[in-house]
C-alpha cells in the first residue's frame, strides 16, 4: 500500500489484499493456472502421466505464492494436492516463464503469461482437466472523489484484458 500513498504511483496491480483504508479496490478478473512445459522438455524426458507424477520431474517454483511447493488439482474425485520439487525456486515470475520456455521444467503458470505460449505450441498445457482458478487480481489506487480519467480507462482495459486472457 505504501507504494501508492508515498509514490508518484496511480495504481499498484496485485493478488493479495491490502488492508490500507486510504485506498479503493477493483477486481479486475480471476486467474487460471496451467501446468506448463516446453514440448522439448517433454521430449527429452518424457511426459507426467497423471499430476501425481510431478514428483518425479524438475518442477520450476514461484517461491512467493502460498504453500508454491504444493500444487492444487481440482478434479471429478475432489480437490487434491502434489508436492514438488526442481532445481529452481525464484520469486520472479517472469524468470519462472522464461525457464519453462527454455525446457528447464515444468511450472504452474497464470494464463496472462502462458496463454499465448500455449495457443502456439511454445508451451505445452499438463493435466488441463484438472488445474483450475486460483486467485484475483486487483487494482489498488487512493480513495478519491473524482477518480482521473486516465485511471478509470486503465482500469476498464485491465479488466477486459483479464476477462479477454480467461477466455481464450
Amino acid at each position: 500500500s505504501s507504494d501508492v500513498c508515498s509514490s508518484d504511483l496511480d495504481v499498484v496491480i496485485r493478488s493479495a489484499q491490502l488492508s490500507d483504508s486510504s485506498l479503493s479496490c477493483r477486481e479486475l478478473g480471476p486467474v487460471r493456472y496451467s501446468i506448463c512445459a516446453a514440448p522439448a522438455y517433454l521430449r527429452k524426458v518424457g511426459s507426467p502421466k497423471q499430476p501425481e507424477d510431478l514428483k518425479d520431474f524438475n518442477c520450476l517454483v514461484h517461491s512467493g505464492q502460498p504453500a508454491p511447493g504444493e500444487w492444487k488439482f481440482h478434479g471429478r474425485k475432489g480437490s487434491f494436492t502434489v508436492v514438488v520439487r526442481g532445481n529452481l525456486r525464484t520469486n520472479n515470475g517472469v524468470a519462472l516463464y522464461e525457464a519453462v520456455k527454455g525446457g528447464l521444467g515444468i511450472a504452474r503458470l497464470p494464463d496472462y503469461a502462458a496463454t499465448d505460449d500455449l495457443r502456439t505450441g511454445t508451451l505445452t498445457a499438463l493435466f488441463t482437466d484438472v488445474t483450475g482458478w486460483g486467485r484475483s487480481i486487483k487494482a489498488f489506487y487512493l480513495r478519491s472523489r473524482h477518480q482521473p480519467a486516465k485511471l478509470a480507462l486503465f482500469l476498464d482495459f485491465m479488466e477486459r484484458y483479464m476477462r479477454d486472457r480467461a477466455t481464450a
